[in-house]
């Protein structure tokens, strides 16, 4: 793992502001880190579950660390870095005779955020917290602790608004009463006012600790109590044993998989890209925008690439999400359009509602349940990428609990939507009213729709028989002969004319997406090795926005397009550069397992990454050549196809 020390991010100056700021997290617990310019270590603490009164996501602390001695000044050498390896952010300062070193940690096990102060010279810690937050009662004068309380909700005029009160009656709201807020304490250290913790004394090492809390509580005394009994549950290990089992985790993390890239300049900065982003999505975790919009589009990035880095265990806080918001869902459905299933809207809350902007807040020529805004008021496809990426879980990290109380619900759920909405025209599927992702907002048979069904019913009629009922297979399998075909512009065969289009009829254009290239991906219908792979090639280049779509470099790996995968590279490594470059390695449907399907020459490489049926491929090319390729299980090598 030594090549991770050359992704580590470093500077050599403070940064000054937020713009400058270095990331850690746990998945549910993160920390944005800078200093000033006048010296001073600026911490933003954000929880995923942090839900203020409208629903938005909000910031839980800002808090102002000041040493004295101040070190970190312009003209003082210094040195901030951010350690992947680790986990861990560090700052130093100073020559040999009175260096300082701040580590910062988010533990990995544990919701608390550590920070360690060790200096040659004596150090005096002042840390006060920043904003309007409530102080919170504490009964230990070594801590500052402080809270915000939603005293009041929008889910109740949010339910009467969307047509979902009478279910809502029933249900808790998530809002009300939902308090979040931090403990501060440390060793050594006492509370001066309502936000301020000093040292007693300046000393050559100081322990810091900040411990957040989110919890749904009656009365505040109940929070205060459920915090303190979460810090005496946290500090029951030393600090020397938790910061062990962090390290481990981060590890362990690395471990599991990894692309490691040389050859030229161009493919190291590829490896550094790669490594920062899989830490930005494992620090992440499922969080909801500042305006409190889940958005599947936007949190996919986040995902898809977890399945081939082995990364499970972080997936499953997105299937809980959709299947906690799963009954809210159907009672929508029954409400809005009078018969049964599921749909998620593109942009919601995460217990399932719509943002009252999007829906609407003046309902006048608005039907029951129709969203005022119209990116969004038939963009109902997320819901089927969300089974596609649930059964590549499935595939890959098989459990039979997972696909009896969390994949089979919301399959059954969404399928009976698509199932009961449209109407038949000739035996076959009418997807209308309908629209083509975000992009053509009016269109009849929009090919994600279709290519979506299709690829999530065939995945679905491969689950074990023991798994399915005969019923619900024969329902989806008579759906499966409904579908329309994918839309195509068909030509002469034998001057290869054809290629797909966005619906069978489309018009009102409004973003840059190729909605037309989703049966390249996400639902992988065409691709290397599989029959019509020149139509899809043919609709790649044909497309109407070129290097404009964040999908293209993936789409362009799933088709072997080396040369445009490499231009786009040259563009910036975005979000789905770490799933493209998985799939330039390795390509996988059910058995079958495709190694370099989309390798550039010129590109050395040591990897790991997994596979269906709970395989990992591990590989080495130099020069040129494949030197190592080892399949676990062995019993997988029969299913091996190399590439090149």
């Amino acid at each position: 793992m030594d090549y991770l020390d050359q992704c580590d991010v470093i500077f050599d100056s403070p940064g000054g502001d937020r713009s400058c700021s270095m990331l850690l997290g746990n998945g549910d617990i993160s920390l944005l880190i800078w200093v000033e310019r006048n010296g001073n270590v600026v911490l933003e603490l954000n929880k995923s579950d942090a839900w203020d009164e409208i629903g938005r996501q909000a910031l839980i602390g800002k808090i102002r660390l000041a040493l004295q001695p101040n070190l970190f000044v312009d003209g003082t050498p210094f040195r901030q870095r951010l350690h992947f390896r680790e986990g861990q952010v560090t700052v130093a300062a100073g020559g040999l005779k009175d260096r300082v070193e701040v580590c910062l940690w988010v533990d990995a096990n544990q919701p608390v955020v550590r920070i360690e102060i060790e200096s040659k010279i004596p150090i005096a810690l002042q840390a006060t917290v920043e904003g309007a937050q409530q102080p919170a009662p504490s009964t230990d004068g070594n801590r500052v602790q402080w809270l915000h309380r939603n005293s009041s909700s929008v889910w109740p005029a949010t339910m009467h608004l969307q047509s979902t009160n009478d279910w809502a009656a029933g249900d808790i709201d998530p809002l009300l009463y939902r308090t979040f807020g931090v403990a501060m304490e440390g060793e050594g250290m006492r509370a001066i006012n309502h936000s301020t913790l000093q040292t007693v004394s300046a000393a050559n090492r100081s322990i810091f600790s900040i411990h957040p809390r989110v919890s749904r509580a009656v009365e505040v005394e109940d929070w205060v109590r459920e915090l303190s009994q979460q810090i005496e549950s946290t500090n029951k290990k030393s600090l020397q044993q938790a910061h062990g089992e962090h390290q481990n985790w981060w590890r362990a993390f690395w471990e599991r998989s990894y692309i490691q890239i040389t050859g030229n300049a161009s493919a190291e900065a590829v490896t550094r890209a790669y490594a920062r982003q899989r830490f930005i999505n494992a620090c992440c975790g499922l969080a909801p925008d500042p305006d409190g919009g889940f958005r599947l589009e936007v949190a996919r990035l986040q995902y898809w690439p977890m399945l081939a880095s082995g990364d499970f265990a972080m997936m499953r806080p997105l299937f809980q999400m959709c299947l906690d918001a799963l009954p809210m869902a159907l009672q929508r459905t029954h409400t809005y359009f009078s018969h049964r299933g599921a749909f998620f809207p593109a942009v919601m809350h995460p217990w399932g509602s719509y943002l009252n902007s999007d829906f609407g807040m003046k309902r006048d020529g608005l039907a029951v349940g129709e969203a005022q805004n119209r990116a969004i008021r038939y963009h109902w496809s997320g819901s089927l990428e969300l089974l596609a990426i649930m059964l590549d879980h499935e595939l890959y990290a098989f459990t039979e609990e997972f696909s009896q109380s969390t994949l089979l619900p919301l399959a059954d759920a969404i399928i009976t939507f698509y199932d009961r909405h449209y109407p038949r025209v000739d035996g076959k599927v009418r997807f209308a009213p309908a629209q083509s992702l975000d992009a053509w907002l009016e269109a009849i048979d929009p090919l994600p729709e279709i290519a979506g069904v299709k690829w999530v019913l065939e995945g679905l009629l491969r689950l074990p028989q023991e798994l399915v009922s005969n019923e619900r297979r024969s329902q989806w399998q008579r759906l499966l002969g409904e579908l329309p075909p994918l839309p195509m512009r068909r030509g002469s065969e034998k001057l290869g004319a054809n290629y797909l289009i966005p619906a069978v009829q489309y018009d009102d254009l409004r973003s840059c997406e190729n909605p037309e290239l989703a049966a390249v991906f996400p639902y992988r219908i065409y691709g290397i090795g599989k029959p019509d792979v020149s139509v899809a090639r043919r609709t790649f280049e044909r497309r109407e926005f070129k290097g404009r779509s964040a999908l293209d470099v993936v789409q362009a790996a799933l088709l072997g397009s080396v040369d445009e995968i490499q231009a786009l590279f040259a563009r910036g490594f975005h979000s789905f550069g770490m799933l493209a470059l998985q799939y330039m390695l390795l390509q996988c449907d059910h058995e079958r397992i495709l190694i370099l399907p989309a390798w550039p020459n010129g590109w050395d490489v040591e990897w790991k990454l997994h596979a269906p049926m709970r395989t990992t491929v591990e590989g080495i090319i130099r020069g040129g050549e494949l030197r190592k390729l080892t399949i676990t299980p062995e019993v997988r090598e029969k299913d091996v196809i190399l590439a090149q």
